[in-house]
């Protein structure tokens, strides 16, 4: 359906927004900011959509890229957006709990909550989520437009292993997202997880004073972590999608005509990650391979088993209780 209507720095957004109508001008550039490298399929993806839209407005919409974090981290995207002076961005949907009050969307960090890709697709795409979007858009001026463009599954990589189940990892100092769920998910499973910046995560990992960091295929091998650790282990313990996000200020700006040509290019550009994805990880493992990396399916049930109730702690605290149940419960046969 359409859905229009991370790091230790990461910043909280507590500014109240004031939107007032603007009346659509013959050129408007919008500053399209993301956190992914310029050599990544994600940033890819974004400049197909950005010329795209550029083509089919003629020019009257001009989407100019920053990759890499040019235009701040993800919590100063979120801030930016809200404050109208970034116009549009893209990252996990799950990052969306980092938005001061809407931490609900940590949720999606939950470990194993959704059984499959399809399931995530599906749910965050169902009516279980439209109330948390619309609520972030009259409460922070944040526009979800779509949540298109599967992630890979998050995962451990190390420098200490190899992983074939929770006792290999064990005491591992381990670099995960600074958000509670992520935190107690690693506690429960007999790791260390520590607060490192992504941008001091290479060096740290380099040096020796983290171990280890769970990301999937998608950020590993971009960033060259293969370098500095050992051993891979497919926990595949988190399942995620992209959002697509514009400042509300922005789509007030915007004629009808440009706003459905801004959606049907974003669906577009997150369908073509999904549909490369696949053949991009299968690379990325090449590339691990050869550099000498052992690459393991640990007993992901294990890692399940201990950290079933992890998602407790949080029910009605960070969002609202029963919703981890209503979304294993869409999962039934």
């Amino acid at each position: 359906m359409h859905l229009r209507n991370l790091s230790l720095g990461i910043a909280l957004v507590t500014a109240t927004t004031v939107f007032t109508p603007l009346t659509a001008s013959a050129e408007t550039t919008v500053r399209f900011g993301h956190v992914f490298a310029e050599n990544s399929l994600e940033n890819d993806a974004i400049n197909q959509f950005a010329d795209a839209v550029r083509e089919r407005t003629d020019g009257e919409i001009d989407v100019q890229v920053y990759p890499a974090g040019q235009l701040g981290d993800v919590g100063q995207t979120w801030q930016e957006l809200s404050q109208g002076t970034m116009d549009m961005s893209f990252v996990d949907v799950s990052l969306l709990g980092y938005v001061d009050g809407h931490e609900e969307f940590f949720v999606g960090q939950v470990p194993y909550l959704f059984e499959s890709q399809d399931a995530a697709r599906r749910i965050y795409n169902s009516d279980v989520f439209a109330p948390m979007y619309e609520r972030l858009r009259e409460e922070k001026g944040i526009r979800v437009l779509a949540v298109r463009g599967d992630r890979a599954p998050r995962s451990i990589n190390t420098t200490e292993g190899p992983i074939f189940g929770p006792e290999d990892a064990e005491g591992i100092k381990i670099r995960v997202l600074p958000n509670p769920v992520s935190i107690a998910t690693f506690e429960a499973w007999g790791m260390e997880p520590t607060p490192i910046a992504f941008n001091e995560l290479y060096m740290s990992l380099r040096q020796g004073v983290v171990e280890g960091q769970d990301n999937g295929l998608d950020v590993t091998v971009p960033s060259k972590f293969f370098e500095v650790t050992d051993y891979f282990a497919f926990s595949n313990h988190v399942r995620s999608l992209y959002g697509w996000y514009a400042s509300e200020r922005t789509w007030q700006n915007l004629s009808e005509e440009h706003r459905d040509i801004v959606v049907d290019e974003v669906e577009k550009a997150g369908e073509m990650i999904t549909r490369e994805g696949q053949d991009r990880e299968e690379r990325q493992l090449n590339t691990m391979l050869e550099a000498g990396m052992q690459v393991t399916i640990p007993n992901r049930p294990a890692f399940r088993e201990l950290s079933k109730d992890v998602y407790q702690e949080f029910e009605g605290d960070l969002w609202r209780e029963g919703l981890v149940e209503e979304i294993r419960g869409m999962q039934e046969d």
